[in-house]
């Protein structure tokens, strides 16, 4: 419901006439007019410098972000050139020939070169005659800091050897496959050809931007600035404000002498900054000539105030005042005011009119505004693009949020140029996509797919769609459409076009035959295997009953068991035992087929897919091979029986040969300790030491028919698998050996369990362990570690045994492992030389792998890996 109306005023004072009140209601508006006519003209100078600082800080703002945009497209180029495997490898003899096409390619770039981190030149897109002594003190210091900070560096402004003009030199790690800094990548900018990206589009022809690195100096500019070119601004006042390095507005002299309202925006991944501004002459100009119009228009309206209030005065009574006054307030916006109530009939109908339409609009207003509430949070949450603009006026009227997900950029800036969404188009769709919207200014209808390719690398798909408005006129008002995200439906498509492709080119090149029927059992499919097979051509039999195919004795209970499989809800079934099915050649010969079939439904139609393979040759092999497997099993069992007798003659022999050589062996033993303890030989001292001799040689024999005969058992013994705790028997065999050196630190990390033959796993670690500890004995601190761990280069978890013994040369690496081969002499380390060699039988009967790291000196690291026996 409308609100009520506002009780009436009280009654006016008796004794002042009509006259009287509006002379004193002429100077009570006629103050506040005056005061409000020189606040807005303040206003309105202020709102002067700001705009001019707006202009220039957005002028400032697009240059920043066009060169923002050079530096890293230099930045993404430099990093894909920096990957190339001629340029990673920094060879001279091997340069990267995209280097010398860089400047053809890319004319903003120049002398493109490599070099290593000493400041050589490796490569250079020009020849050069001689390596310079010293690379100077710019390239020093961009190598100090790409060494620091490896990424992309902007180097100082200088003048081009080859080439005399002003250049900035760029620079991008060169890295190995480790991510390890190997050298660096420069290119140079020609700061004439640079020049474009500071100019911009200007709202005036007395606008000048300047381009200025992090030292003060000039790097480019526009408006007169361009010839200011490697000056420094040391000393001017510009340059105090361009040192601290943000955004910001002053006014300020640059390098040419002229006061400026100068705004400033750094560039964004560099120390650069863009500082952007109009003469201050022009703006006070502008300033003075604004005040004086407003003066002007003052003086004219006061005089036109103080002679309409004359007027009024003589001929309208107090209440139209006051309804004028609130008709202005709704001018303004205010609609909450009413009118007052009155004793004069006809403006009292007037009021209660004016209050009622009041109401009615304020309601409308509410709606509207609950109306744009909602589309605005509509059209925030649709994923398509809603736009709206005037090609006459060159505005954007409206654009929904989602530009800036398909187009990279943000609404306010498609506000500020219309044109920006077209840099985010594929460059292989742009001329495509212009020729449609001069297409469209002549009445065409807009209607294009094209691709939007953004900063980050993201690739978009878009269908864009779009009618003219048309005026009164018959020209175009504006143009209204939608911009559609079809990635996916785009990928989908080529995901069912690569599907099919491969589903005919695995159709038609199958080995197996691949048959397709409808529910009619008519054939629909026959692939090339299938032809073969049967002797048909497809054309033949396209349309045809499949009983065409099988023998007349086969076909009803074929048909049964079709119709049934139709009706159940498996996807595949293999119907026959493998050769049960009978097929029927083009000429009449029956022959076995295996046969799958699978089933499916399309738009509530059955169809079958049928695969066979003849099975011809296969029941000749099955046979073949049935007859060869009984003769193989013959062979079996007869090798069998003979392996097993000459193991049983081996086992007897090693036994009766470590008999016949323990035999002498203890006989020359014992005469030689009767010998040594008979006085009455009364040796010589050169005698006595040939029979110490004899003695020690005589042990070490015995030593090496244990030895030999332990080698041979773990060769010739059968594997006993059982689940073995590797940490089990590390421990126990560390304890045990650790008691006869008590010196040694022996430390067991986690050691996971395996597969194998406890027995013969306990020996590998005894083995180990003592060899670590007999080589680490010279040691102060002999130390030794066993654990666990992944081989870097095969990906392979391995056990390993760490000393920081005697270690070995890796050159005879591979004698490590054979039967009595040794690294160092008996006298330093007792041993026969095949304590290793049993190790590798274990791990190799165990299908694990063994190998070793050393160094002399620095000890020695075993490692190795137990496979499933």
């Amino acid at each position: 419901m409308p609100p009520s109306l506002p009780p009436a005023p009280a009654p006016l004072p008796p004794g002042l006439s009509i006259r009287t009140l509006l002379t004193i209601l002429a100077a009570l508006v006629i103050l506040p007019l005056g005061f409000d006519f020189f606040y807005e003209t303040w206003v309105e100078e202020s709102e002067g410098y700001e705009r001019a600082n707006d202009a220039a800080l957005q002028m400032a703002k697009v240059a920043s972000a066009d060169v923002t945009r050079f530096l890293k497209q230099s930045d993404t180029l430099m990093d894909s050139l920096a990957r190339r495997p001629r340029v990673q490898a920094l060879d001279p003899d091997h340069c990267d020939p995209l280097l010398q096409d860089i400047p053809t390619l890319f004319q903003r770039y120049e002398v493109p070169s490599t070099m290593d981190l000493n400041g050589h030149f490796i490569c250079h897109s020009v020849p050069l005659a001689r390596q310079p002594a010293d690379p100077g003190a710019e390239i020093r210091g961009r190598l100090a800091q790409m060494q620091a900070h490896p990424g992309f560096v902007l180097g100082h402004l200088k003048r081009g050897i080859l080439t005399g003009n002003w250049i900035v030199p760029l620079s991008r790690p060169i890295l190995d496959e480790r991510g390890t800094l190997k050298g660096m990548l420069n290119l140079t900018v020609d700061l004439k050809r640079f020049s474009a990206l500071a100019a911009g589009p200007q709202p005036g022809a007395r606008y000048a931007i300047a381009l200025v690195d992090g030292r003060g100096y000039m790097l480019t500019g526009s408006g007169g600035m361009e010839r200011f070119v490697g000056r420094d601004h040391a000393g001017v006042p510009l340059g105090t404000w361009l040192a601290r390095h943000q955004e910001g507005s002053a006014r300020s002299r640059g390098l040419d002498g002229v006061e400026r309202l100068f705004s400033f925006t750094p560039v964004e991944g560099s120390n650069w900054m863009v500082a952007a501004g109009a003469p201050a002459e022009d703006i006070d100009r502008q300033v003075r000539d604004n005040r004086l119009l407003h003066a002007g228009i003052g003086l004219l309206l006061l005089g036109t105030a103080v002679a309409l209030l004359s007027y009024l005065n003589r001929r309208i009574e107090r209440p139209i005042s006051r309804l004028l006054a609130t008709t202005r307030a709704v001018a303004e916006g205010d609609t909450d005011v009413r009118a007052e109530s009155t004793r004069v009939p006809e403006f009292a109908e007037v009021g209660r009119g004016f209050n009622l339409m009041l109401d009615a609009l304020q309601r409308q207003r509410h709606a509207i505004e609950v109306s744009r509430h909602q589309l605005e949070s509509v059209l925030a949450a649709v994923e398509e693009v809603i736009y709206s603009w005037s090609p006459r006026e060159h505005k954007v009227h409206f654009v929904s949020q989602s530009v800036e997900r398909l187009y990279g950029i943000t609404v306010a800036q498609v506000h500020a140029d219309p044109t920006l969404w077209m840099a985010a188009v594929h460059p292989e769709d742009k001329a495509r996509v212009k020729a449609g919207l001069q297409a469209l200014l002549t009445n065409v209808s807009y209607d294009m797919e094209y691709r939007t390719l953004l900063a980050d690398g993201t690739e978009h798909w878009v269908h864009d769609r779009a009618r003219p408005v048309r005026g009164p006129d018959g020209s175009i008002e504006r143009v209204d459409g939608l911009a559609i995200d079809i990635t996916a439906r785009r990928q989908a498509e080529k995901r069912i076009r690569e599907s099919e492709a491969r589903l005919s080119g695995f159709i038609s090149t199958a080995l197996d035959g691949i048959v397709m029927i409808d529910g009619n059992h008519r054939i629909s499919l026959l692939n090339p295997a299938a032809e073969h097979i049967f002797g048909w051509k497809a054309g033949e039999l396209l349309g045809k009953p499949l009983n065409e195919l099988i023998p007349q004795t086969g076909r009803h209970g074929h048909d049964h068991l079709m119709d049934h499989f139709g009706d159940t809800s498996e996807p595949a079934h293999r119907l026959f035992r493998p050769g049960q099915v009978q097929g029927l050649r083009k000429n009449g010969e029956a022959f076995p087929l295996d046969v799958s079939v699978s089933h499916m439904k399309l738009a509530g139609r059955s169809y079958f897919t049928a695969i066979l393979r003849d099975r011809t040759d296969q029941e000749k092999a099955d046979q073949a091979i049935r007859s060869l497997n009984e003769q193989l099993e013959k062979r079996v069992e007869d090798r069998t029986l003979k392996l097993e007798q000459a193991m049983r003659q081996l086992e007897s022999f090693s036994y009766s040969i470590s008999h016949d050589l323990r035999a002498p062996l203890r006989a020359i033993n014992g005469f030689s300790h009767i010998l040594q303890e008979t006085e009455a030989s009364q040796l010589s001292p050169e005698g006595a030491g040939l029979l110490e001799r004899i003695m020690k040689n005589a042990d070490r024999m015995g030593e090496l028919i244990d030895d030999v005969l332990a080698y041979s058992r773990v060769t010739r013994a059968e594997l006993r698998l059982t689940d073995v705790s590797m940490a089990g028997l590390a421990s126990a065999v560390a304890k045990e050996l650790g008691e006869q050196h008590p010196a040694a630190r022996i430390s067991i990390g986690p050691l996971p369990p395996c597969r194998g033959d406890a027995a013969m796993l306990r020996q590998l670690w005894s083995n180990l362990i003592d060899n670590a500890l007999k080589f680490s004995e010279g040691r102060t601190a002999p130390v030794v570690d066993i654990g666990f761990a992944r081989n870097p280069q095969t990906g392979q978890d391995e056990y390993f045994i760490r000393d920081n013994g005697a270690g070995f040369d890796m050159r005879y690496a591979g004698q490590l492992f054979g039967v009595f081969q040794r690294m160092h002499g008996a006298q330093a380390f007792p041993g026969t030389g095949v304590g290793l060699s049993i190790v590798k039988q274990i791990i190799e009967r165990h299908r694990g792998r063994i190998r070793a790291e050393a160094s002399p000196g620095e000890g020695a690291t075993f490692y190795f890996s137990i496979g499933r026996p």
